[in-house]
């Protein structure tokens, strides 16, 4: 990984094995959307967009709108109390989710196209609850991702390099160590805190 320094080789490793899913669910879809635009969202968002999809990012508020367009976002949703979710029905073939939050399942389903994927990378504290009709009438599709495989693992860093694909990290003096684990658990680090000997 000669091409990707410290701070940017920390997200791309962690980003290895969650990005290797899409590829391996969908080789190229076509409108793709990415729920959340955390520490694996907001990678999410540069590796769909340069494997040429029409990326969409969903979040709760438009506080990272700016953000995920700079990262290839061309359009964006804003969940909480707009509507906008249940406006998008149909309208992707891939969704993927990185939250670990709970969201409104069906909804979710919803802006899927007939026979279209939802991937789930994130990790929800409840489990996941969906009416069967949501998936049975539309030939709808729920997977998980796991870590990729060395081959994969391979393949990533190299597009990764080859795209300039960067995560965006706090960087912190070793000294630091304590006010950076402070700074992370309090959901402050923007995306990720990266220590630096």
């Amino acid at each position: 990984m000669d091409d990707v320094d410290d701070g940017d080789g920390a997200g791309a490793v962690e980003a290895r094995g969650q990005a290797a899913p899409p590829g391996r669910a969908c080789a190229r879809p076509g409108r793709v959307a990415v729920v959340g635009i955390g520490g694996l969202g907001h990678l999410a968002l540069q590796y769909l967009a340069k494997w040429g999809c029409e990326v969409t990012a969903i979040s709760s508020s438009r506080d990272k709108e700016e953000l995920a367009r700079g990262l290839g976002a061309t359009n964006f949703i804003a969940t909480k109390g707009t509507g906008e979710l249940r406006k998008a029905a149909q309208s992707f073939d891939f969704v993927l989710s990185t939250v670990s939050a709970d969201l409104p399942w069906d909804d979710v389903l919803g802006i899927l196209r007939p026979q279209g994927k939802l991937c789930i990378v994130g990790v929800p504290e409840k489990p996941i609850a969906l009416a069967p009709f949501s998936l049975l009438t539309s030939e709808k599709v729920v997977a998980g991702g796991i870590p990729g495989a060395v081959v994969e693992t391979a393949q990533m860093l190299a597009f990764t390099a080859r795209h300039a694909i960067k995560p965006v990290v706090e960087l912190f003096p070793m000294a630091e160590a304590n006010e950076a684990l402070d700074h992370t658990r309090q959901g402050k680090a923007r995306f990720r805190a990266v220590l630096v000997a």
